[in-house]
């Protein structure tokens, strides 16, 4: 399934949907998507008023590779996302991870 919907739609497509529903989910004030291109870390996208490393980091990881990370800054300053809020944006994070490599070609 994931990689029918990484036919029609690129990197930055799938970074922006995922991005624009984390930050929704969380009430976030800000955030980013970061990938890595050849030991460097890329700005694959930005939502709201984005600084790098504002916020709370998740890595985005395929097959234990981490291939880019997303940051989320919350509404309230210093507020740390619940147990529950973690759990699930790991799940997803793992699922866009996996999406944005097959878009990139590099997990075919």
């Amino acid at each position: 399934q994931v990689r029918q919907v990484v036919e029609v739609m690129d990197q930055g497509q799938i970074g922006r949907r995922f991005l624009a529903e984390a930050t929704r989910a969380l009430q976030a004030e800000a955030g980013a998507i970061y990938l890595w291109e050849d030991g460097r870390k890329r700005l694959l996208c930005a939502l709201g008023a984005w600084r790098e490393g504002q916020g709370e980091r998740t890595p985005l990881k395929v097959e234990g590779r981490e291939v880019g990370e997303l940051w989320i800054k919350p509404r309230l300053e210093g507020r740390q996302s619940t147990g529950k809020e973690r759990d699930a944006l790991d799940k997803c994070a793992a699922s866009v991870a996996r999406a944005l490599a097959l878009a990139s070609g590099r997990g075919r």
